[in-house]
């Protein structure tokens, strides 16, 4: 019975450890996905705003949600990461030869050997003019250690690095669609989504009267709405201010 119940208790941490090995797979999984879903946000919020900008609008008052702003953040580095690739195969292939030959060379024993060497030489410099620094670790450890500080720099360099690539390349695309889409209004025929042509609306004026506004109803929200005109330029108005609305939607109008 003692027996039994030593090979009971010894048996208990080996039965815990594939736990701890999938609850520490779920914290990194957690912590990953939400390092993703933070990086959307921002790429969805940078094009978006950038989008509005060219229009004179700011997001304070027109904004999209999180979740619509998170769509658009993983749709646009979606987009922009594939024409990289696209557009830089052989680049990628180049760099990634180049990884893997420094992969080979930095495992070769003899340049191993001569860097732990240098390890030696500068621990002997350090215990020379600092008497009270005691070193009891091997050199291969350090040499090690050093490998993988100096790996872990290197990728959160290149992610930092694509990170504002992708953030120049967003903007980019932002610019070009609101170019793009200005470019439509000016040919009457634009064809961005939801409002694809002239608008009309009926402004309620201080003096109790209505003013009549005409142009390309470009942009929305739950508080503001804002309308181009070839001649005014781009014109916001409060919806709370706006009587009638009326998208004329190819020549059929609309009462909205």
């Amino acid at each position: 019975m003692r027996q039994r119940s030593y090979l009971q208790r010894s048996s208990k941490p080996l039965a815990e450890k594939p736990r701890e090995s999938v609850k520490a797979i779920l914290q990194y999984a957690a912590v990953l996905l939400t390092i993703l879903v933070a990086l959307f946000y921002y790429f969805g919020y940078l094009y978006y705003s950038h989008k509005i900008a060219y229009w004179g609008l700011t997001t304070d008052m027109f904004s999209l949600t999180r979740e619509e702003t998170i769509i658009v953040g993983a749709v646009e580095f979606t987009t922009v990461t594939m024409k990289m690739i696209a557009d830089n195969i052989f680049l990628i292939v180049f760099i990634f030869i180049l990884i893997l030959t420094g992969v080979i060379i930095s495992s070769i024993r003899r340049l191993r050997d001569y860097f732990g060497k240098l390890i030696i030489a500068l621990r002997r410099r350090v215990c020379r003019y600092r008497h009270h620094v005691v070193i009891t670790d091997n050199h291969e450890k350090t040499v090690n250690a050093m490998q993988y500080v100096n790996i872990r720099l290197l990728v959160v360099l290149l992610i930092l690095l694509y990170i504002v690539i992708c953030s120049q390349q967003i903007i980019t695309r932002a610019n070009n669609d609101s170019k793009k889409w200005y470019a439509q209004i000016i040919a009457n025929k634009p064809s961005d989504g939801p409002f694809t042509s002239k608008a009309l609306l009926s402004i309620k004026n201080e003096h109790n009267a209505f003013d009549t506004y005409s142009g390309h109803l470009i942009k929305t929200s739950a508080t503001h709405c804002a309308l181009y005109d070839r001649n005014k330029g781009v014109m916001i108005f409060p919806l709370a201010n706006v009587s009638r609305l009326v998208i004329s939607n190819n020549g059929s109008p609309a009462n909205k």
